[in-house]
């Protein structure tokens, strides 16, 4: 390729779900007949792999635009595109995806994390997430806070958290806050 980058083409998104690459940018053809842009994206993230996805079409839709970003597609190029355009549409996608795919990734880890948590451990960390004390969880959760202790003892083991402050990390990660 002119632009000094390796590309490897996909037949489906059956192929792309089998074979992910590891790292790169995902260009999609948006064809009307073809899969939907959900469907390449749940395909690359059971496999763990969270790659910014870039659109492309020979004939434009501002609907299907509009639904591609949706979807989570950092851009969208009318096909052909020129080399320069081409181009910066990569670098400014890669600087996008960093972020977002390490946030994803945090997400991830949060929410592996907090499902090893009983009901209870989980009541705790979302009562500890909202900035609740020990004696007030007690109350909110009928428990004693002897109890509440213990199970908050648990929460920190189970999720690897050295401080208080980490735990809530990860349960803002894990969504918790919502």
């Amino acid at each position: 390729m002119a632009l000094g980058m390796h590309a490897e083409v996909y037949e489906d998104v059956g192929e792309l779900a089998a074979r992910p690459p590891r790292s790169g940018i995902v260009m999609v053809h948006d064809d009307k007949d073809g899969p939907h842009l959900s469907e390449v994206m749940t395909a690359a993230e059971r496999k763990g792999n969270y790659l910014p996805i870039t659109m492309y079409a020979s004939e434009i839709d501002p609907e299907r635009i509009v639904v591609a970003m949706q979807s989570g597609a950092l851009d969208y190029l009318h096909w052909p595109s020129g080399a320069e355009r081409f181009r910066r549409s990569l670098e400014r996608v890669g600087s996008l995806d960093r972020a977002a795919a390490l946030r994803r990734r945090k997400d991830d880890e949060a929410r592996r994390l907090v499902a090893t948590l009983s009901v209870r451990e989980m009541d705790v960390l979302r009562e500890l997430v909202n900035g609740a004390s020990n004696k007030e969880m007690a109350l909110i959760l009928g428990i004693s806070p002897r109890t509440v202790e213990i199970h908050r003892g648990n929460v920190m083991r189970k999720l690897n958290a050295s401080s208080t402050a980490d735990a809530v990390r990860i349960g803002l990660f894990a969504g918790l806050d919502r």
